[in-house]
C-alpha cells in the first residue's frame, strides 16, 4: 500500500530482509506479504476503516499473489 508517511527503510530494516533472503525463497517472502496485507484488510474493515483503504490493501495483496505466479512460470 502507498503510504506517503511511511518512514524509509534503514539499513537494520535491510539487513533483515537479506537475511530473511537468505532463509526463504523470494515466493515464500512474497507470500507472506500478501498474507499481511490481507490480514490488514480484515483489521480495516473489522475497524470500521474507509473502503478506499480497504480495498488498496487487497489490492497490493492481489498484486503479489500474482507476482508469486510469474516467479513460478
Amino acid at each position: 500500500m502507498t503510504q506517503s508517511s511511511a518512514p524509509a527503510f534503514s539499513d537494520n530494516d535491510l539487513n533483515i530482509l537479506r537475511v530473511l533472503m537468505q532463509r526463504y525463497s523470494l515466493s515464500v517472502l512474497i507470500a507472506a506479504l500478501s498474507r499481511i496485507c490481507l490480514c490488514q484488510a480484515e483489521q480495516a474493515v473489522a475497524q470500521h476503516h474507509n473502503r478506499e483503504t480497504i480495498r488498496e490493501w487487497r489490492e497490493d495483496a492481489s498484486i503479489l499473489n500474482k507476482t508469486i505466479v510469474q516467479l513460478n512460470h
